[in-house]
């Protein structure tokens, strides 16, 4: 490929980023092949000079920017991975073919490191974090009122009836809980205000009373208690008036 037409070329997604490290300089399956392929013909192994030559080559092929430091890192590397059968690591997107192409090269240059005697360098494993306990809450659960006893509804609500109202909405719930500031009921939440006054609703178990006579639940301060309206019983049957 003429310079020209290498220089007009976009930047390639490989290209090194600062520093030139081979840690964060990307590979694709191609340019494994490719490299592995200039290993076999140069075998620098057995001359380190021809490191060098190999990198330029590469360069000039692919409109690279490799360094003797990264290319020989990156040898090691996918050796080792190919050594430990690490096909995770391995793993790129490729078809079948080029999968086959690289392990039969690699297993070329893995023979050639043993013959030369050179010693192939382990990846570097970082350092795992310990494992933190998982945080629990230090609160306690919100209460779970049962059907007897007294519980404080601060209710939101315009005014005193509207409060009562809220009250009396509340007075059948099967159960009832506190999360804060909020109100939990029946899968429903509501925002507890600051009332001007606090009703205290008193839940009654049905089995200690009638269920005729049962009250659900009463409010306080409470209306005085009236007598209900009687009516007059019907005249008897065929009496005069």
């Amino acid at each position: 490929m003429p310079p020209s037409a290498c220089a007009a070329l976009p930047a390639p997604p490989s290209l090194p980023l600062p520093n030139n490290s081979a840690s964060r300089t990307r590979f694709s399956l191609a340019d494994d092949i490719a490299i592995l392929l200039e290993v076999i013909n140069f075998q620098p192994y057995t001359d380190p000079c021809r490191w060098t030559e190999i990198v330029e080559k590469l360069n000039k092929d692919l409109c690279r920017s490799y360094t003797v430091r990264s290319i020989k890192k990156r040898v090691d590397l996918i050796a080792a991975q190919f050594l430990q059968n690490d096909r995770r690591n391995l793993q790129k997107s490729g078809t079948e073919e080029e999968y086959g192409e690289r392990d039969r090269l690699l297993q070329q240059v893995v023979d050639l490191i043993k013959v030369s005697g050179h010693r192939i360098k382990q990846p570097a494993k970082r350092p795992r974090k310990p494992l933190q306990p998982l945080q629990i809450c230090p609160h306690d659960p919100p209460p779970q009122p049962s059907r007897c006893g007294t519980v404080t509804l601060p209710l939101a609500g315009s005014s005193q009836s509207a409060q009562r109202e809220d009250a009396l909405a509340y007075r059948d719930a099967e159960s009832m809980a506190f999360c804060g500031d909020v109100l939990v009921e029946a899968g429903r939440a509501m925002p507890v205000a600051k009332p001007d006054a606090i009703f205290e609703v008193v839940l009654w178990c049905a089995a200690e009373e009638d269920a005729d006579t049962a009250m659900a639940s009463k409010l306080a301060p409470s209306a005085p208690p009236t007598s209900p309206p009687t009516c007059a019983s019907p005249p008897p049957t065929g009496a005069s008036p």
